[in-house]
């Protein structure tokens, strides 16, 4: 007890001495923040800790970054499209007195050339649209690029599985009579006394011939350019 009383008497008698540095009000309100993980001034042995992401709030993201996606990577020269102007009258007459000196064999690489770069706008114009990962867009390319050989190819591959189904109607002996009949129960016409069975064979067989379509022509689109370039018939600007 003794002790605390001169402790206290020896605090009082000190003088004040103001510290070195001036103390402002709000001085934690108007310093930046601390980072995350950083040791406390006054606490050394605390740290701040670092914020948890929370499902009800989500981090805070810029509109401009969420709005504008980044650019694209630049092209690489050869895949970059050529644009070529419209040509005028005098640029008809240039390029056609050019053409005019030229011999068979160079008006025939000329031509390769240009059916090249037509075939490499419109493939690239499908890829832009979309189409030529459709079906439809494939097929549309091939009767661009193969012209004749493809429908000959096509063409053959129908006459081939028509014969296949009406040789499939002899083989397993297809009454197409009492075919017919059951589809005049279902319809309500009178087809099967009207039709000769021969007739009525080869009308079967066209049928069944058209279910297969949506079977042949993926066939086709798959298969054509391997057997029309192996026969030689393909492009040659490929």
């Amino acid at each position: 007890m003794i002790a605390l009383r001169a402790t206290i008497r020896r605090t009082i008698a000190t003088p004040y001495s103001p510290p070195s540095t001036p103390l402002r009000p709000f001085t934690s309100l108007l310093s930046p923040p601390l980072p995350p993980n950083s040791k406390l001034p006054h606490r050394p042995w605390h740290t701040i800790p670092s914020p948890l992401p929370s499902p009800l709030y989500p981090p805070h993201r810029s509109s401009q970054s969420s709005s504008s996606p980044p650019p694209p990577p630049p092209l690489p020269q050869h895949l970059q499209t050529t644009v070529l102007d419209r040509l005028e009258d005098k640029d008809k007459q240039v390029y056609s007195l050019w053409t005019s000196s030229l011999t068979t064999t160079e008006k025939d690489h000329e031509k390769e050339n240009i059916e090249r770069s037509i075939s490499s706008l419109q493939t690239r114009l499908s890829l832009l649209t979309g189409e030529e990962l459709t079906l439809r867009g494939r097929f549309k390319a091939l009767g661009r690029d193969y012209g004749m050989p493809f429908l000959v190819y096509w063409w053959s591959l129908w006459g081939l599985t028509g014969a296949m189904c009406y040789g499939g109607i002899h083989f397993f002996d297809v009454d197409v009579l009492v075919l017919l009949e059951y589809l005049d129960d279902l319809t309500g016409y009178d087809i099967s006394t009207r039709v000769d069975p021969s007739l009525g064979e080869v009308a079967v067989a066209v049928a069944l011939n058209e279910m297969l379509e949506p079977v042949r022509l993926p066939f086709v689109v798959v298969t054509t350019k391997k057997v029309v370039d192996g026969l030689g018939y393909g492009p040659k600007y490929k």
